[in-house]
């Protein structure tokens, strides 16, 4: 065999016992060397530990130095193998940076259907081609219809204006680009007539053009901007939007609408921040800095 085995064991004594396991047989035996006896004195934390087995495997034991050539037959000496460090695995394909998200679109009532993205991306950009624009008004009624817009950064001013034109179209159309009525008169999600289309100077003044979405709501928007710039107000005393849509020179369509524009997270009034970097001292506590010395 390759070599013995000895299990030490400590003893509840406090010795030390050595007994011998045989390992498998796979050669002719080899006689053992000597072993070394255990001389440096026993620790008190090793004396403490109770049965922990200690196993020390001799084989054959090693030639002094230049006498590898005179080995005894039968014996091997074998160069002693050091546990192997696990490689390290680099992770390969992993992207540098994190994917950048798409611009904030904020939330409509025609977000389910297939157009409602591209109804909002064009509000948006009509309202930005405008100056002023929507978000750059304050109307006066505005704490009504939004709290938090005076204090809002101007992409939430913009939200609570594409909220108020999808919950308008709604009213107006029930998002269908489509949709015809007044006996003809009005045409496309906001139901804007072609002479008002042309007094506002829009793009989109025939009743085709007024069918597309995105066309209806860039004159819709443009149409809006004139009102509320005019009458300083979102609709109220009939005026804003309400001096050129039905449902919000209504109670009860435009208290809908108000109310679940209201709703609306960006619509909450934000509380300051505090500015302090450091909390304040406790009360008392200079006193016992001052009697600590």
């Amino acid at each position: 065999m390759h070599g013995a085995t000895l299990v030490a064991r400590w003893t509840l004594g406090g010795s030390l016992a050595l007994f011998a396991g045989l390992a498998a047989v796979a050669e002719p035996p080899v006689p053992l060397r000597s072993v070394p006896v255990l001389s440096a004195p026993v620790l008190p934390a090793a004396r403490s530990a109770l049965a922990l087995p200690l196993r020390i495997t001799i084989g054959p034991a090693r030639p002094p130095p230049g006498t590898a050539d005179r080995a005894s037959p039968g014996e091997t000496v074998s160069p002693v193998l050091s546990p192997a460090t696990p490689p390290v695995v680099a992770q390969r394909g992993a992207p540098l940076r994190p994917v950048a998200r798409g611009p904030w679109r904020p939330p409509a009532l025609w977000d389910p259907l297939p157009e409602g993205r591209d109804w909002t991306q064009t509000a948006l950009e009509a309202m930005a081609e405008t100056s002023p624009g929507l978000p750059d008004l304050l109307p006066a009624d505005i704490g009504d219809w939004c709290p938090g817009y005076p204090r809002a950064s101007k992409a939430w001013r913009a939200a609570f204006w594409i909220a108020t034109i999808s919950a308008l179209a709604r009213r107006e159309s029930n998002h269908d680009p489509q949709a015809v009525g007044g006996g003809g008169a009005w045409h496309g999600l906001l139901q804007i007539a072609p002479a008002t289309a042309r007094g506002h100077g829009c793009e989109a003044d025939t009743p085709a053009e007024l069918a597309d979405g995105r066309a209806n709501l860039a004159c819709a928007v443009r149409i809006m901007t004139h009102a509320v710039a005019r009458d300083g107000v979102v609709a109220a005393g009939g005026g804003g939007l309400a001096a050129d849509w039905g449902p919000m020179s209504r109670e009860a369509p435009r208290e809908a609408i108000r109310q679940w524009v209201r709703d609306q997270p960006y619509c909450e009034v934000q509380t300051a921040v505090a500015t302090a970097l450091r909390p304040l001292a406790r009360p008392g506590a200079a006193s016992i800095r001052l009697a600590a010395r």
